[in-house]
């Protein structure tokens, strides 16, 4: 049970800080390091919010751990909807706790129905998560008209931008709590665990799901670990146009092979609905993710063996990563 609420909540113990203790250099109250309230700053300037709505925890399941605790206090009883397929432990925290949840698949808008017959049958809901864009298939949840369906019920709205990133699509107007890990695209390098939370200031809930998140808070991030998270972030915006860009022309390239079956990426899968949160700024784009299904399976062990890339289960970082991401998360649920 410990090892997997580790997995599943992420409030976890980060390589650097144990190792500070193995060595006996651990310090925990470096009253001169600024790093937090500075990633605070550069996160909320991202994402057009207030520092003060900024929360930085140990990982992006952190973020989302906080979040589900949140809102399950919010409403006695309360119900949770897992919207579209999302990250494994995103689903798992919900099936796992305490509370009732729903898990509702999302391919385009015409879902959206089912969601507004869920929460017109059930009081109890207190909150949607959802991610955008969707891993591993990359579908494009249409925040804005969810967001519409939920606050005239005050029923939360969550929504995990990590593979879409605040330099590309602008999401906190239409969500409550806009969660990420800051261990990708953020940070870049791969050598730092991190997440936040921010919230909407303008949300009906801001004040009840503010004061329920500083009651629960815990800032556990290792002060080691923020300094190296701030330092990886500096060139954060240059990172992701060069991501956009490079990825953008992977994908076309692999569009017209015949050995691929299927290829999920934004601009694929529903441009138009992406489009509407994209940042109009120089550079943004659609990211730095796309999965591919080949033809026969033969050929996706052939590729994978044969690309001369780094294998590794995470994303974000400044080379290539190519990983089976299905049969390392999900090698237990292919049917599902």
């Amino acid at each position: 049970y410990l090892r997997e609420f580790w997995q599943h909540a992420g409030l976890i113990v980060s390589s650097r800080c144990v190792e500070d203790i193995l060595q006996g250099t651990f310090d925990w109250h470096d009253v001169n390091d600024p790093s937090v309230e500075l990633l605070q700053k550069r996160l909320a300037q991202h994402a057009g919010a207030s520092a003060l709505d900024v929360y930085v925890t140990t990982s992006g399941m952190a973020s989302i751990y906080y979040a589900y605790k949140v809102v399950t206090s919010l409403k006695k009883d309360a119900t949770t909807i897992q919207l579209g397929f999302p990250y494994l432990d995103t689903l798992k925290i919900q099936q796992k706790g305490p509370n009732k949840h729903l898990f509702l698949n999302y391919r385009n808008k015409s879902d959206l129905e089912t969601v507004k017959q869920c929460i017109e049958d059930d009081e109890s809901i207190s909150a949607v998560f959802c991610e955008f864009p969707t891993n591993p298939l990359l579908d494009i949840i249409d925040i804005e008209a969810l967001s519409a369906l939920l606050r005239p019920k005050n029923i939360a709205l969550i929504v995990d931008d990590t593979l879409a990133t605040s330099f590309n699509a602008h999401i906190l107007p239409y969500a409550d709590m806009v969660v990420t890990s800051l261990t990708k695209f953020f940070s870049g390098v791969g050598d730092v665990m991190a997440g936040s939370i921010i919230l909407n200031e303008a949300s009906p809930l801001y004040a009840d799901i503010k004061a329920a998140l500083d009651a629960m808070y815990e800032p556990l991030l290792y002060p080691a670990d923020s300094k190296v998270l701030y330092q990886n972030s500096d060139n954060f915006a240059q990172r992701m146009q060069r991501i956009n860009l490079n990825t953008a022309e992977i994908v076309s390239f692999l569009q017209s092979s015949p050995l691929i079956k299927d290829i999920f990426y934004p601009s694929i899968t529903d441009k138009a609905c992406y489009d509407r949160h994209k940042n109009r700024i120089e550079g943004s784009g659609y990211g730095g993710l796309f999965s591919i299904v080949f033809e026969k399976e033969e050929w996706a062990k052939r590729f994978y063996d044969a690309v001369n890339v780094a294998k590794g289960p995470s994303l974000g970082n400044e080379f290539t990563i190519l990983c089976p991401y299905t049969m390392l998360a999900h090698y237990h649920e292919f049917d599902f």
